[in-house]
């Protein structure tokens, strides 16, 4: 005796819950991988960065607008420490001066003339330390927090870069430690 055939009417098509399915699985994986590829992008504009930097130093040129950050919003470039240029100490210390940091859109020091907040040498007076001026004025001339992880590169006589965050030169600042001094390099911990 046979068992009667079943009718076997199979649908190939996909149900509205499957396909939602599909677009939740989507989205979740997207949403995933997004800070991945943002975080990668934003590493190679800081990487960018420090390239520039080295031309920079290896041209040998004071100020370059060719150059720009580019994370820079206004397309900033980088400004010479003008306080390292007439330091015996920078013969000495070559490893332990910043050249070169990211311009945050200050008008740069340009001759003697000047007004006083324009140059990294009068930045650190006394006056300006204990009035808490000094932090207004750097961050007129230093993108302290630029790239990924709120921080910026600073160029060193030597060639090397540094990548410091913001809240350290905040401190230095704050302390008054001269960081653009020459020889200065990074305070003792």
């Amino acid at each position: 005796m046979h068992e009667p055939m079943l009718s076997q009417h199979r649908h190939s098509g996909v149900t509205l819950i499957e396909l939602v399915v599909i677009f939740f699985i989507i989205a979740i994986c997207i949403a995933l991988l997004l800070p991945a590829v943002q975080s990668a992008r934003a590493s190679a504009r800081r990487t960018e960065c420090a390239s520039n930097l080295r031309q920079m130093h290896s041209s040998g040129v004071r100020f370059r607008d060719r150059f720009p950050c580019p994370d820079s919003p206004d397309r900033f470039g980088y400004f010479i420490n003008v306080e390292m240029e007439n330091d015996p100490m920078v013969i000495n210390a070559t490893h332990s001066t910043i050249q070169y940091m990211e311009h945050n859109g200050g008008p740069l020091f340009v001759d003697p003339a000047s007004p006083p907040d324009m140059n990294p040498e009068t930045w650190f007076t006394t006056a300006n330390i204990d009035a808490g001026l000094v932090l207004p004025i750097v961050d007129t001339y230093i993108a302290r927090g630029r790239h990924i992880g709120d921080t910026a590169n600073y160029l060193f006589l030597d060639g090397h870069i540094e990548i410091i965050e913001s809240k350290v030169i905040e401190d230095w600042t704050k302390s008054g430690f001269n960081f653009c001094k020459a020889g200065a390099g990074l305070p003792p911990h």
